[in-house]
């Protein structure tokens, strides 16, 4: 079993209060991200906190960190716009996360003109043309979930 989940600002606290809902619902979970834990049924579980920084661990940031990378790349324009917005905001104190789905909600309102309040979901869709999944930040996440039969091969799992 493979959990998937944000490492927000805190991606040692997130991780801890993974591993409470791990145990929770009754498996063991394992120490570390990318870990894994043999479970008493045969089973192994693993989870991937996001996103991954280069050294293959997790580092502060979300889901919407990686998709803010791949559209302000595509839509740069856009994207200044957003943050000249951010400026005019009292974001001081904010988190990275919260300014990273703030941004990201606003650039995707901004470009999306038949409807900003299209829903993220929506905006994922590759005939929307707002997100470009292909983008290289999206890279660690893909290589892995792609590569994660050999992996769990690697560290002796069938």
């Amino acid at each position: 079993m493979l959990i998937v989940a944000d490492s927000d600002d805190e991606p040692d606290k997130n991780f801890e209060e993974i591993k409470k809902q791990i145990k929770k619902a009754g498996f063991a979970p394992p120490d570390n991200p990318l870990e894994v834990k043999r479970q008493s049924a045969g089973m192994v579980l693993v989870v991937m906190m996001i996103p991954i920084n280069e050294t293959g661990f997790s580092s502060k940031g979300c889901l919407e960190t990686l998709l803010l990378r791949a559209v302000t790349h595509h839509l740069p324009n856009v994207h200044t716009c957003a943050e000249a917005y951010l400026q005019c905001l009292n974001t001081a104190g904010w988190s990275v996360t919260k300014i990273d789905k703030m941004k990201l909600r606003c650039i995707v309102a901004g470009f999306w003109k038949d409807d900003p309040n299209i829903s993220l979901g929506y905006a994922l869709k590759p005939d929307k043309g707002i997100i470009p999944l292909n983008h290289e930040c999206f890279d660690s996440v893909a290589n892995f979930l792609g590569s994660f039969r050999n992996w769990l091969s690697s560290q002796g799992i069938r």
